[in-house]
């Protein structure tokens, strides 16, 4: 079976083809915003991870464009831009100030 670069597909049984495998169960997705790059992590209604994804800044909108759910992102000048793409596609945006961002990271 193929796997992707989070290992994400191979555990949860779907293939590479399958662009998002489970689409219905995805109630949260916490955006961390790079300056090419972008982590989405998706949650569930129990806050268990099922979908983890990194996309370029074109490929956000067409990885988004799924049943609108709550997004959470850190606020920083980049976020109000994207969280105004993601407003657009029905989503409900939260921006996050930094200093309640930071208690989250696992590095930290």
């Amino acid at each position: 079976m193929a796997r992707d670069r989070f290992g994400f597909l191979e555990r949860h049984g779907a293939s590479m083809t399958s662009q998002y495998p489970v689409i219905g169960t995805v109630g949260t997705i916490g955006i961390d915003l790079g300056k090419n790059s972008f982590h989405l992590v998706g949650l569930d209604q129990r806050g268990a991870i099922v979908l983890q994804l990194k996309c370029s800044r074109a490929q956000l909108e067409r990885r988004a464009n799924i049943p609108s759910c709550l997004v959470g992102m850190e606020a920083c000048s980049g976020a109000y831009y994207i969280g105004r793409r993601l407003t657009a596609l029905r989503h409900d945006v939260r921006l996050i100030p930094a200093q309640y961002v930071k208690p989250f990271l696992k590095g930290a």
